[in-house]
């Protein structure tokens, strides 16, 4: 019997959930737990989501591009001072704790990007992460002016010290209306925020260090952008 097999046999339901199921087994190296989906596949996108002023877009009369590179230079080409990335705020109710104080928080959101789960008539994972900016930012197809791929899809984000995979993709998009967040699936429209392109990053450290939860895929998805802009990796060896 292979390792593998010996380890679906010894584990057992400590926890169900709609969502998720939590399992534990014994190892070499001692009691292991892991927290698995209940609906098996789950491949899921984000985007994030640059504003910027109807009027100054116009300026500039940029096209729409699938390409990051084109997406990039449309970006520089306005003026990077002139983006606001807009963050949703979420209520998290697994984030409760018996002890505010003593897990740090000072409040029982999370900021994140948009996003969700793939749905079988979504092609791409640009096509989902935009999808979920209609329904999340509060805006139309009419609205985005501009998407790119920023993380491809299949990279794999690790999540509850590597106990959860899940598989996500992030896109990036311009939009030119500003948010209007509905108030639904746990969205807290009064504290969603526009934050400027260039403070982003620290805006949510800052956030973070003050006991609000960040997502980390909102981390992730400013500095690769920050990287692409910047030429990434290749352009630095």
């Amino acid at each position: 019997m292979n390792e593998r097999k010996k380890i679906v046999l010894a584990k057992h339901l400590i926890g169900k959930g709609g969502w998720v199921s939590l399992y534990g087994f014994n190892t070499e190296g001692g009691r292991r737990e892991i927290l698995a989906r209940n609906n098996g596949h789950f491949k899921a996108a984000k985007c994030l989501v640059l504003y910027v002023d109807k009027n100054v877009w116009e300026k500039l009369r940029a096209e729409n591009s699938s390409g990051l590179p084109t997406f990039l230079r449309r970006l520089k080409a306005i003026g990077l001072s002139n983006f606001q990335v807009f963050l949703l705020a979420v209520d998290r109710p697994l984030t409760y704790s018996d002890s505010l104080d003593l897990a740090g928080l000072t409040a029982n959101h999370q900021l994140e990007l948009s996003g969700g789960v793939a749905d079988a008539v979504d092609k791409d994972a640009i096509a989902t992460g935009v999808r979920e900016t209609y329904e999340e930012y509060g805006c139309t197809a009419a609205d985005v002016a501009m998407t790119a791929p920023l993380v491809a899809e299949g990279a794999h984000v690790a999540y509850d010290a590597g106990g959860q995979v899940e598989i996500y993709s992030i896109s990036v998009a311009v939009v030119t209306q500003k948010p209007s967040p509905p108030r639904r699936e746990g969205t807290i429209p009064d504290k969603c925020v526009l934050v400027p392109l260039l403070e982003a990053e620290e805006f949510l450290m800052e956030q973070g260090r003050q006991g609000i939860l960040l997502e980390g895929l909102a981390l992730t998805a400013l500095s690769h952008l920050g990287l692409a802009l910047h030429g990434g990796w290749n352009s630095l060896r």
